[in-house]
């Protein structure tokens, strides 16, 4: 069985509700937005972001900038940047 298939039946398996990350990275197969879909997010402020109870795009868009700046590795500008781009993804 190809990765596409199997992933495809685990998908059906589980309802659809997981991302297939052995191809485009970009492509969503749920409707929830990844911390990752903002510019600039990587594997390490993702981390520090969840670590900090901003765990979805939606915490994001609900905190204040000055919230935002709490969190190890974002400093006000970072902060204004990833709030807008939230604002933007959730409206």
């Amino acid at each position: 069985m190809s990765d596409s298939n199997l992933i495809t039946a685990i998908k059906k398996f589980l309802g659809g509700e997981i991302t297939d990350r052995t191809s485009d990275t970009s492509r969503r197969t749920d409707t929830a937005q990844s911390l990752t879909d903002l510019d600039g997010v990587g594997s390490y402020l993702r981390e520090q972001l969840a670590n900090s109870g901003y765990d979805s795009v939606d915490a994001i868009a609900a905190a204040s900038v000055s919230e935002l700046t709490e969190v190890q590795g974002v400093g006000t500008k970072r902060a204004t940047d990833l709030s807008q781009q939230a604002d933007e993804m959730t409206e």
